[in-house]
C-alpha cells in the first residue's frame, strides 16, 4: 500500500496480484483497450477465446456478450473449417465450459466435409480427448451422415488416439458403427487387439462384459474381411498375417480365427463356383455370337455375289438403254423430217386453193355484174 498526497487530500493505492493463465496474460492489453475504449482493440480468430477468458474472469459481460457473437458467427461460416482446431485448442486450454458445445456443435456439421476435402481434419481430430469425441458424436445427425463415414470417422480417431481409450469406451465406440468396409474393419480389428481382454472376462454378467461386445465386434470385421476378401490380396500381406498370429495366439480368440479362415474359403468357394458358370455361359454366349457371326458373313458374301450380278446387269441394261435412246432419237429425227416437208406441202397447197377460190370468187362477180346487165 502507498500513499500519495496533493491538494489536501490524499490517495490509497492498492495493487492486486491476480492469478493468471500465462497465455492469458498476452491479451491482457488487448483486453485493457477494450476497457478504456481505445481504437486499437481489435477482435480476431487468434485472441477471441483469451479475450472472452478474461471478460469472463474480470466479469465484464458486455464484452462477453461481443466476443460470444462473434464466436457463434464465425462458427457458422464455411471458413470454421480451418478454424475449428484452434477454437478447440484454446476453449479447452481456458476450460471454457460454456463456449466447448458451439464447437462440438460444428465439429459434428463440419467433420464430413473435412474429410472429404482434407482440410484440418486429422489435426482436429488428434486433439480432441475421448470424452468430448462422444459428445460430438451424440451431436451427429444419423440422417444427414452416410454410415460409412461414421465407420471411417470412428476408425481414423482410434487409430489416432488408441493409447487413450479404455476397452469400455472402444466397445461403445464400436456400437456406433453399423456399416464396415474392408479397410476400417481390418484396422479396427488390429487395434481391437491391442486389448488384454483376459482381465475382464471374468466380469459379472457376461451379456454386459465389454470382453464380449468387442469379441462380436471383432467377429463383424471378420465378416466384412471375410466378404471382401479380394480387396485384401492389396493390403500389406505382413499387416494381416500379424494380425492372423494374434488371434491365434489368444484364447478367446481361438474360434475367431478358424471363423474366419472357414467364411473366407466358402466365400472363394462360392466365387469360384460362380466364376465357372459365368464362364461356362460365356463360352454359350461365344459359341453362339459365333454361329451368328458366320452366318453373317455367308449372308454379306452372298449379298456381294448378288450386289455384283445386279452391277453387271444394270451395266447391261444401261448399254442397251443407250442403244434404244440413240435409235429413237434417230428415228424422231428423220419422222420430224418428213412432217416438215408434209407441212410445207400442206401449206403450199392451202395458198394455192386460196389463189383458186380468189379467182373463182372474181369470176363469179363478174358474171353477176353481166347477168344483171343482160337483165
Amino acid at each position: 500500500e502507498s500513499t500519495r498526497k496533493g491538494k489536501g487530500r490524499s490517495y490509497n493505492h492498492q495493487s492486486t496480484r491476480v492469478p493468471l493463465i500465462s497465455q492469458a496474460c498476452t491479451w491482457v492489453p488487448m483486453f485493457l483497450d477494450y476497457v478504456y475504449g481505445k481504437e486499437s482493440f481489435e477482435v480476431t480468430i487468434e485472441n477471441v477465446v483469451g479475450l472472452y477468458f478474461l471478460a469472463e474472469y474480470f466479469k465484464c459481460p458486455t464484452l462477453s456478450k461481443l466476443l460470444s457473437e462473434f464466436i457463434e458467427s464465425e462458427l457458422e461460416t464455411l471458413s470454421c473449417r480451418k478454424n475449428l482446431r484452434t477454437y478447440y485448442v484454446d476453449c479447452v486450454y481456458y476450460d471454457l465450459d460454456s463456449l466447448l458445445p458451439l464447437v462440438f456443435c460444428s465439429c459434428a456439421r463440419e467433420l464430413p466435409s473435412m474429410e472429404k476435402d482434407g482440410v484440418g481434419y486429422t489435426d482436429l481430430l488428434d486433439e480432441i480427448s475421448p470424452k468430448h469425441f462422444s459428445q460430438i458424436l451424440s451431436q451427429t445427425d444419423e440422417t444427414t451422415v452416410a454410415p460409412i463415414f461414421m465407420a471411417r470417422l470412428i476408425t481414423k480417431y482410434c487409430s489416432l488416439r488408441r493409447a487413450e481409450l479404455s476397452v469400455d469406451f472402444f466397445g461403445d465406440l464400436m456400437k456406433r458403427i453399423s456399416v464396415l468396409d474392408h479397410s476400417s474393419a481390418l484396422t479396427l480389428l488390429e487395434l481391437s487387439l491391442e486389448y488384454d481382454l483376459t482381465s475382464t472376462e471374468k466380469d459379472g454378467n457376461k451379456s454386459q462384459n465389454p470382453t464380449s461386445s468387442v469379441i462380436l465386434f471383432q467377429r463383424e470385421c471378420i465378416g466384412t474381411l471375410c466378404q471382401e476378401w479380394e480387396q485384401l490380396l492389396d493390403i500389406d500381406q505382413d499387416r494381416i498375417t500379424r494380425i492372423m498370429q494374434k488371434l491365434s495366439l489368444r484364447k478367446e480368440h481361438e474360434n475367431v480365427l478358424v471363423v474366419w479362415f472357414q467364411k473366407t474359403l466358402i466365400r472363394a468357394a462360392n466365387q469360384v463356383s460362380n466364376l465357372r458358370q459365368e464362364k461356362q455361359s460365356l463360352q454359350q454366349e461365344h459359341s453362339a455370337l459365333k454361329k451368328n457371326f458366320q452366318t453373317v458373313v455367308e449372308d454379306l458374301e452372298f449379298a456381294h455375289t448378288k450386289y455384283a450380278k445386279l452391277q453387271r446387269n444394270y451395266t447391261t441394261a444401261k448399254s442397251e438403254m443407250k442403244t434404244q435412246i440413240s435409235s429413237l432419237v434417230k428415228r424422231n429425227e428423220g419422222q420430224s423430217l418428213e412432217r416438215l416437208a408434209t407441212e410445207e406441202q400442206w401449206r403450199m397447197d392451202r395458198s394455192r386453193w386460196e389463189m383458186d377460190r380468189q379467182k373463182w370468187e372474181y369470176e363469179k362477180n363478174m358474171m353477176n355484174h353481166q347477168l344483171n346487165v343482160l337483165r
